[in-house]
């Protein structure tokens, strides 16, 4: 597998992973979001930096597209937790 492919799925499982963990933890959606993608970001791109030993030329770029991907990710992840969440408070109510 290319390095490039490894890459995008170990981003993208540590953006689900974490959006999991913060979605269960939390119950205000845009907080869990908020947390997954800072989560998601923050150690993928600490991998990143351990795994090549520098900061990649394009830093910036890099980061402002995965923090995007990681809303995403996030947000689509959380679905299913928010519409849970309002099934359980309609029928409590």
């Amino acid at each position: 597998m290319e390095h490039v492919a490894q890459g995008f799925l170990i981003f993208f499982g540590v953006a689900i992973v974490s959006a999991i963990v913060w979605h269960a933890l939390l119950e205000r959606y845009a907080m869990a979001i908020v947390g997954a993608a800072l989560t998601s970001v923050v150690v993928s791109h600490v991998a990143l930096f351990i795994k090549s030993g520098f900061l990649e030329a394009f830093f910036p770029m890099l980061l402002a597209i995965a923090v995007v991907e990681s809303i995403v990710v996030a947000a689509l992840v959380g679905l299913p937790f928010k519409l849970r969440r309002e099934a359980r408070r309609k029928r409590q109510a």
